[in-house]
């Protein structure tokens, strides 16, 4: 192994992947799904984009899952 010193790090090249899209939300804004993981990788992401808003789950009647962004109470 080398090291090497003065390597200058790249810029990032935006927000890419499979969870871009919370990136996108406004408070409102709801996404589903029927896995239970799947919800909670969601839920994390939201958070991460944005610290001043809160996330709301809930079971709907067919069996999915509904993941809510909205503004946090101050």
């Amino acid at each position: 192994m080398n090291i090497e010193k003065n390597i200058p790090i790249p810029s990032r090249r935006g927000r890419k992947g499979k969870y871009a899209f919370v990136y996108k939300m406004v408070y409102g804004d709801s996404i589903v799904t029927r896995d239970d993981k799947e919800k909670q990788k969601i839920s994390a992401h939201i958070r991460y984009s944005d610290t001043t808003c809160r996330v709301v789950v809930r079971t709907m009647e067919d069996g999915s899952i509904r993941v809510w962004k909205i503004k946090k109470d101050d």
